[in-house]
């Protein structure tokens, strides 16, 4: 028995739909009436509710273009025989065609499979059920993709870069189907900016997740990640321009060890974020929060195991009145701009951080509404970044010890402070 792949595009010839197919009571049958070969259509033969057959070495043919060309929107039947392997850049070869493709003995697809095909709507893989490695870019850009079916991918454990980046007209996505899934590439779903709902169900056993997974998808509202509970590494812009997204729960990311940069990075919409699953998280790249403007506490309560934050982790939260820091004990080094333009925050308590040795720059700059700040729990500071107050014009009072912040490094790094400097004893 064939295995097959759908390939849906629109518009398709009106008397061949790839469902008829699909849905035949007896398909041998259906062959014997609707197909014919490559050779005969190159001989003149009607192509009127006809599917073309051909090998997949003809698909490749130089000649091949100048016939789809004189015949688009055909429906082809591209038999693979005993291949394992598709090449790389198959699609460029089918690019406003109906595909089906029958493959058995497939086990790897190359780059680009499908790639660029952007009058394509539908994909079935509930053929491809030995296939275990698709390579980069085998749906990207497929601009028209309205629905992708995963039921038959049951043995794939690798998808390479780009798999479904820039399909624009996607508005869903079931990862039911993809039991054996351990890797997840670069860019998976980036810029489909029509997606309002992901079911990661089937992603149990995926360990790592590349950038750019989530990046862009700018209707999607809300995200389940609870089943993603043995990722343990997460790569930037995982959710990164997500600006519908109003609220996360990370709560079953409690094996990551390391997120990378921009995780959460410009969802502009976020209201609530609840980190208490990253318990094993040792550390956050740059911007995590960075431009989440509507968010107005985080409570990092859960972060016990975190000791580096990247530049950026709070930048320009604009709406921030409340942080809680108390998990943050073992955090050791934080890096530039961590509250940097959080205006609305009034006040901030930085006891828990009295592990922290280094501080980059732009601290808490541009904190406009801050009235007072204590900095006597940061006894343990050696390095401090320049700006460290910049710009909080609200400021009243600033609390100094023992440490790098002392007096003198305040009135030195900003003399206009001085005069709200109060000085406390060291116990």
């Amino acid at each position: 028995m064939f295995s097959l792949l759908w390939a849906s595009m629109e518009p398709a010839h009106p008397t061949q739909p790839i469902a008829a197919y699909r849905n035949a009571a007896d398909k041998d049958a259906f062959e014997r009436e609707n197909f014919i070969s490559l050779q005969e259509a190159l001989d003149g033969q009607s192509l009127e509710g006809k599917y073309v057959t051909m090998s997949h070495t003809d698909v490749e043919q130089a000649w091949f273009a100048q016939f789809i060309t004189r015949n688009p929107n055909i429906t082809c039947v591209v038999d693979f025989g005993t291949a394992t392997n598709v090449g790389n850049d198959f699609g460029r070869h089918l690019p406003w065609c109906n595909v089906i493709i029958k493959g058995d003995q497939l086990t790897t697809i190359g780059n680009y499979f499908l790639h660029y095909c952007t009058s394509l709507t539908s994909v079935d893989f509930s053929g491809l059920s030995n296939v275990t490695t698709i390579g980069n870019d085998f749906l990207g850009v497929c601009t028209s993709l309205t629905s992708v079916d995963f039921g038959g991918l049951s043995s794939l454990t690798t998808i390479g870069t780009g798999f479904l980046s820039n399909c624009r007209s996607l508005t869903s996505v079931d990862f039911s189907g993809l039991s054996s899934l351990t890797t997840i590439g670069t860019g998976f779903l980036w810029d489909c900016t029509s997606l309002t709902s992901v079911d990661f169900s089937g992603l149990s056993n995926v360990t790592a997740i590349g950038d750019y997974f989530l990046l862009g998808c700018t209707s999607l509202t809300s995200v389940d990640l609870t089943l993603l509970s043995n990722v343990t590494t997460i790569g930037r812009d995982f959710l990164g321009r997500c600006a519908s997204l109003t609220s996360v729960d990370l709560r079953g990311l409690s094996n990551v060890t390391a997120i990378g940069d921009r995780f959460l990075c410009d969802c502009i919409s976020l209201t609530s974020v609840d980190l208490s699953g990253l318990s094993h998280v040792t550390a956050i790249g740059d911007c995590f929060l960075y431009n989440c403007a509507s968010l107005t506490s985080v409570d990092f309560g859960g972060l016990s195991s975190l000791t580096t934050i990247g530049t950026g982790f709070l930048w320009d939260c604009t709406s921030l009145t409340s942080v809680d820091f108390s998990g943050l004990s073992n955090v050791t080094a934080i890096g530039g701009f961590f509250l940097g333009g959080c205006t609305s925050l009034q006040s901030v308590d930085l006891t828990p951080l009295s592990n922290v040795t280094t501080i980059g720059n732009f601290f808490l700059r541009d904190c406009t509404s801050l009235t007072s700040v204590n900095l006597t729990p940061l006894s343990n500071i050696t390095t401090i970044g320049v700006r460290f107050l910049n710009n909080c014009t609200a400021l009243k009072e600033v609390k100094v010890t023992a440490g790098a912040i002392t007096e003198t490094t305040i009135q030195n790094k900003f003399p206009e402070l001085a005069p709200k400097l109060i000085t406390v004893p060291v116990v």
